[in-house]
Formats: C-alpha cells, sequence, structure tokens
C-alpha cells in the first residue's frame, strides 16, 4: 500500500469521525441534562443543611457580626430550635459566574 493511500485512508476515517461528532454531543447533552435533573431531585429529598451561626460564618467566609446582620435583615433563612437560631444553608444559592460579572458592572455604574 502507497503511503498516499494510508493517508488519505486516516483522512477518510477523520472526516466520518467528525461527521459523526454532532450526533454523539446531542447524546451527550441529553445525558447531562437527565443526570442534573436526578442530582436536583437528590437534593430535594435530603434534609436542610442547619449550622450554627458561627458554623455558616464559617462556611460562608463572612464574620459572625455579618451573618447575624444577615439574619436580622432577613437575607439569611433560619430555623429555631429551642434557644437556638441555625442558618439553613440548602436556601443559598450560590452565585454564577455570569451572576458576578453583571453585578460587578452595575456596582462600576455610577450612582444616579
Amino acid at each position: 500500500m502507497r503511503p498516499e493511500d494510508t493517508a488519505a485512508s486516516q483522512f477518510g476515517a477523520l472526516l466520518a469521525a467528525l461527521a459523526e461528532s454532532p450526533r454523539i454531543l446531542d447524546a451527550l447533552a441529553r445525558r447531562l441534562d437527565e443526570l442534573g435533573e436526578k442530582v436536583e431531585g437528590i437534593a430535594r429529598r435530603l434534609p436542610p443543611a442547619l449550622a450554627s451561626v458561627s458554623e455558616a460564618a464559617r462556611r460562608l467566609g463572612l464574620s459572625i457580626p455579618t451573618v447575624r446582620r444577615r439574619i436580622k435583615a432577613g437575607e439569611l433563612a433560619t430555623v429555631r430550635i429551642g434557644a437556638r437560631v441555625l442558618v439553613d444553608l440548602s436556601a443559598i444559592t450560590p452565585v454564577r459566574g455570569e451572576d458576578v460579572a453583571r453585578l460587578a458592572e452595575l456596582a462600576r455604574r455610577p450612582a444616579r
């Protein structure tokens, strides 16, 4: 077999694989959506993640007074068990990268 025939054969195999890639990507996207739905279902069935004020401060990277201010302002969900106030960490939604960029842009704008 000539080297040109081998190269042409390899090129043909590469083109065939590239032609197949959209179908493979669609199948992967569908599977990823299915897995995401399963993870969300599991998360909904989990009990809330409750933490003391000091533990919530540590996990959120905030000071204890800041956590207390946010509780008082109603910004953090809490559960009272007896005299204890526990922060419901499962009610906190993580900030997405695109939200950070949007919020940073809003913060840069001068006040009107």
